[in-house]
């Protein structure tokens, strides 16, 4: 949800840039800067996300362990945490195309990491 904040709010200042470009009133360099700042932001977010998930992976790959081993109460918590992976997932999903290279390349490390977990018994 706050993704989706961020972008809408970040929309409203290009367009209010943009707008203020084209009467003349805001350099160039300016609109330049707000949207690097901006973008700088989404970014910042994205690694926030993918850390979240991340620790997340972490936490549920060690609770499954000691689900493996028969222990009750990681076996019930492991759901939970399946669950909360696969939050993430589609909140990382939907920022995506905001990715940079590098976030690209750790969201499907961890993916890959996901999945088997995931998909493991």
């Amino acid at each position: 949800m706050k993704i989706i904040l961020y972008s809408i709010a970040f929309a409203a200042m290009l367009l209010s840039a943009t707008n203020a470009l084209a009467a003349g009133s805001v350099s160039k360099s300016a609109v330049q800067a707000t949207t690097a700042a901006t973008a700088t932001s989404a970014s910042s977010k994205i690694d926030a996300l993918l850390d979240s998930y991340e620790s997340a992976i972490n936490s549920a790959s060690a609770v499954a362990d000691k689900a493996k081993k028969g222990d009750k109460a990681a076996q019930s918590s492991l759901a939970s945490w399946k669950n909360k992976i696969k939050n993430l997932q589609a909140s990382l999903q939907k920022s995506s195309g905001d990715f940079t290279q590098k976030q690209s390349n750790r969201y499907l490390a961890l993916a890959k990491k996901a999945a088997q977990l995931l998909l493991a018994k």
